[in-house]
Order: structure tokens, then C-alpha cells, then sequence
């Protein structure tokens, strides 16, 4: 009788909490699968609109779906990490969690191209103050002008320290140029150091990594300058072009 009992109660238990483990353990899965699978169509290729500027019907649904998808992203990470914390069925929430973290990828590569794309903006502006710095420098101490191979390219010594110094004694030019320095060298907006070139030979052309850079539309002799000088972005792999700024006097 008492076995009976025993059995009848273990039975009883055994079928009240079966549909609520199989629940606490689907449901942040179906969470997570929900994501990861809306994810795939953000990477995959879509059918275009028949005609510019109209997308197609497929671009409209993932446009309107992108916004409620990624809230119920943000909502399964937030209760992945307090079911995790509270080490309550830490398994299915920590993947359910990694299956929704590629619906961010989309928004995290346009915050690294708009990041990029101003520096960029910012560059040409940075590198007009620079090269008229550059060009009084010249004026100064033509002697620290070093030729750094066979092309144009060179060396500026004291530079940097020198750019430091109109900056303490609060020099116009120097506050309207914001590119860091770094002992004696100017950083690009990509932080490397900043390269020059200097025509030497006064034909027009600047000459910076075999590639030749217009100083004036003239050449020779009716090159119509004195000096040129031309400022460009440092090497780095987040970039292929060094985006070369010509200043003459």
C-alpha cells in the first residue's frame, strides 16, 4: 500500500514537471534559433527592386523585421546573463545567447564604416593646416629636409617638436590643426605617422612611392613656385591610397 502510494506520488511529480523542463529548456533555444536564422538572411544576397530607388518586396520585410529582431536579441542576451549569474539553466541560455549575437554584425560594420569614412572627412582639412605648417618649416630650416630614398619622399627633423612649441606659445595655425604628435612625428587621423614629399627638382611633380604627385599644371622652369611640399596619410592596412595634399609657395 505504502508502495503504492510511494509510486503514485513519484508518478504524479514526474508528470507535473516534465512539460515545464522541456519548456525552460526550449524556450531560450527557440529564442536564440529565432535570431541566428534572421541573421542568415542579413548576409544572404537579396532579390533587388525592379526599378532604382524601389527595393523589393524581400528588402521590405527584412527592414521592418531588423528592429523587433534585434530587441529580441538584446532581450535573450540580457536574460541569458541573469540566468547565468544565477546559474539557472545556464546551458540553453549561454547558447541561446551566441546564436543571437550575429543579428549585431550588420549595425557593428556600419558603425566601423561611418567611423572610418570620418576619418577620411576629417583628413583633408587636417592635412591643408599641415601642409602650410610644413611649407613655413621649409622656409626656416630647409637643412632638416632629408630625402629618405631615390623618390621625392622625406624626412622632416624636429618637426613634431617643433609644431609642439607653436602650440605652447598658442600659435594660430598650430590650433587649427588637431593631428596628434608624437615626439618628432605627426600622426595621420588613422594614427601613423604623417609622409612627405618635396619636389626637388622643381618639374611639377612630386614623386612618392612611384607614384607621381601634380604640384603645378606647368612644368620646368614655369612651374610657377618656389617649393612644393605634399603631405600624406601614413602607411596602414585600413587604407590602400595615401590621399596626397599639395601645398606650393
Amino acid at each position: 500500500m505504502r508502495r503504492w502510494i510511494l509510486n503514485d506520488r513519484i508518478e504524479d511529480w514526474t508528470t507535473a514537471w516534465e512539460p515545464a523542463s522541456l519548456l525552460t529548456m526550449k524556450s531560450p533555444l527557440v529564442l536564440g534559433s529565432i535570431c541566428f536564422f534572421f541573421s542568415i538572411f542579413l548576409f544572404v544576397p537579396l532579390p533587388k527592386g525592379k526599378g532604382y530607388p524601389f527595393p523589393s518586396s524581400a528588402e521590405i520585410v527584412i527592414s521592418i523585421l531588423y528592429l523587433p529582431v534585434t530587441l529580441l536579441a538584446v532581450a535573450t542576451i540580457i536574460v541569458a546573463i541573469y540566468k547565468i549569474i544565477l546559474k539557472i539553466n545556464r546551458g540553453p541560455w549561454v547558447f541561446a545567447m551566441i546564436l543571437s549575437m550575429p543579428v549585431f554584425v550588420p549595425t557593428a560594420q556600419g558603425f566601423i564604416a561611418t567611423f572610418r569614412r570620418a576619418k577620411f572627412v576629417e583628413w583633408p582639412r587636417e592635412a591643408m593646416e599641415l601642409r602650410e605648417l610644413a611649407l613655413d618649416y621649409q622656409d626656416v630650416h630647409p637643412e632638416r629636409f632629408h630625402r629618405m630614398g631615390k623618390d621625392e619622399e622625406v624626412r622632416l627633423d624636429g618637426f613634431g617638436k617643433h609644431i609642439e612649441s607653436l602650440r605652447s606659445a598658442g600659435d594660430a595655425k598650430v590650433a587649427a590643426m588637431h593631428l596628434p604628435v608624437r615626439g618628432d612625428l605627426i600622426l595621420d587621423t588613422w594614427g601613423n605617422p604623417v609622409r612627405y614629399g618635396f619636389d626637388f627638382d622643381q618639374d611639377g611633380y612630386i614623386e612618392i612611392s612611384s607614384r607621381m604627385i601634380a604640384a603645378s599644371y606647368a612644368s620646368g622652369q614655369t612651374a610657377g613656385y618656389r617649393i612644393a611640399i605634399a603631405v600624406a596619410l601614413g602607411r596602414s592596412k585600413h587604407h590602400s591610397d595615401f590621399y596626397p595634399h599639395v601645398g606650393s609657395r
